[in-house]
């Protein structure tokens, strides 16, 4: 009976340390912040010590003051209107489809960062499976973009031929 009383005792006496470690470690405090945009011309430092005694004064909470800076506003690119371009390709064409039909596109699609392309092999397994956008996705480029300069180009070259 003495056995199981100080066994009770002693897994009592760890779960007690085990929940004061994790109420220590692991308590989670809330952080209020105060944000007040940045004034270029601030003159007044004591009007952010007075702020920040004030808030000290409001509560035992954790307080901060953050200054907020203005983001420059950039402007906007207006697009170019397109011209009306035949649709020789489209984004949901397979890239093996598109350079079997256009194999002189491959330096276009290497130029873009699709360099993947210059292999046969790979060309075969890699455009089997992706379409034009996927591969521009994948090379960080604008697939509408790209789409619309290959079919401009292709429209040139084949209305050129009288085509």
């Amino acid at each position: 009976m003495a056995n199981e009383i100080a066994v009770i005792s002693f897994a009592l006496g760890v779960l007690l340390i085990v929940y004061v470690l994790y109420r220590i470690l692991f308590r989670k405090t809330k952080v209020e912040e105060y944000k007040i945009p940045e004034y270029h011309e601030f003159e007044e430092q004591e009007s952010i010590e007075e702020v920040s005694e004030a808030l000290k004064k409001m509560g035992k909470g954790r307080h901060r003051i953050v200054f907020e800076k203005e983001e420059p506003v950039e402007k906007k690119k207006i697009p170019e209107p397109r011209a009306e371009v035949k649709e020789y390709i489209k984004p949901s064409d397979k890239l093996y489809d598109v350079l079997e039909k256009y194999p002189h596109l491959v330096s276009e699609f290497v130029e873009a960062g699709i360099k993947g392309v210059q292999n046969p092999v790979v060309r075969r397994a890699f455009g089997k499976r992706t379409t034009v956008a996927e591969a521009c996705k994948q090379a960080k480029i604008d697939f509408e973009d790209f789409v619309y300069s290959l079919n401009k180009r292709l429209s040139k070259e084949l209305s050129g031929k009288g085509g």
